[in-house]
């Protein structure tokens, strides 16, 4: 009779477990073709960020030529401007105030910087699921989720084109399930058709005679990795690892300013650490979408962190920052 019913509950359980590790299996070769997709094709359309009750309406115009992606980022409401990522080199134009800005970029941008290309690196803190299809932007779509395995990091729902694996939906989900920001195409097309005539800027000495401001910013220098810091960071959440530590002399009064960076390999928070001002000292939690920052001073020094994790989450990281004599 045991040996009976142990069989009957190996039956129900085998099939259960199955199930799972073939659902995630096909979430992970979903977003192996959403990497792809968004690195090698052309493509464009019209899509919608939505974060604290607020819209922005944004075009986007990507090409790959002979394996350079450059990307063309338009604001459709709100204030003028326009964002171009190109070999490196971020453009933002400013038409109101007549001004563009020219910089370097840092990291992945643009809806390519979604998820790591490796999402079974992430697994011990993170489940992966597909929920079904959807249809967005007037296509069909296969719904990926990313659930994490705690409250310290927000999940994805992700929905990806059927035909192309381009992400047409992306949601920031709070431990609740509910969004805490959210990009929507409404429009999207992609293939050869789309040239990089589409990104085309007027040029330096065409805004000269337009009366346009052309800036770049002001050069820090850096020091990464190079010399030990002097703070440390204890009772850090579970997965988090340093992944940049960089010291910047901005030439200010208040001296150099170190800059810390952790990753669990999806989400990434960043701590500031500099020698505190006597006014406009930054202490509490803010927030500004899916973005929650928490200041905090330590032995005469600001403790700034920030990134797009829950609001505990970035307390405990500006509150886990001691010296090397602290307690």
């Amino acid at each position: 009779m045991f040996q009976k019913s142990l069989l009957l509950q190996l039956l129900i359980i085998i099939p259960i477990v199955s199930s799972a590790a073939e659902t995630k299996n096909e979430a992970y070769k979903w977003l192996e073709k959403m990497h792809s997709a968004v690195k090698r094709l052309n493509y464009e359309g019209t899509f919608v960020y939505l974060h604290n009750q607020h819209m922005e309406s944004m075009r986007v115009i990507h090409t790959v030529t002979d394996g350079v992606e450059r990307e063309r980022l338009i604001s459709l409401n709100g204030a003028q401007r326009e964002v171009v990522r190109s070999n490196g080199e971020v453009i933002c134009i400013q038409p109101d105030i007549k001004t563009v800005l020219v910089g370097k970029q840092v990291g992945q941008r643009g809806i390519a910087n979604i998820l790591p290309y490796e999402p079974g690196k992430i697994a011990a803190y993170y489940d992966f699921r597909v929920q079904g299809e959807e249809r967005i932007a007037d296509r069909n779509t296969k719904v990926i989720l990313v659930i994490p395995k705690d409250e310290n990091r927000y999940g994805h729902k992700l929905s990806l084109d059927m035909e192309t694996a381009l992400p047409l939906r992306t949601d920031l989900l709070d431990h609740s399930g509910k969004p805490v920001s959210q990009i929507m195409f409404t429009s999207m097309k992609a293939g050869p058709t789309i040239r990089d005539e589409a990104l085309e800027l007027v040029t330096k000495d065409e805004l000269k005679k337009f009366n346009w401001s052309y800036q770049k910013p002001m050069q820090i220098q850096t020091d990464s990795n190079k010399k030990t810091s002097r703070w440390l960071f204890k009772s850090l959440p579970d997965g988090f690892r340093m992944s940049l530590h960089e010291r910047r002399e901005t030439g200010s009064d208040v001296g150099a300013v170190e800059h810390f960076v952790f990753t669990d390999g999806l989400a990434t928070m960043s701590v500031y650490v500099e020698k505190a001002a006597s006014e406009g000292l930054f202490e509490g939690g803010s927030q500004m979408g899916a973005v929650h920052a928490f200041g905090t001073r330590v032995n005469g020094f600001q403790i700034t962190a920030v990134g797009e994790v829950p609001a505990q989450t970035v307390k405990q990281f500006a509150l886990s920052v001691k010296g090397h004599t602290d307690d």
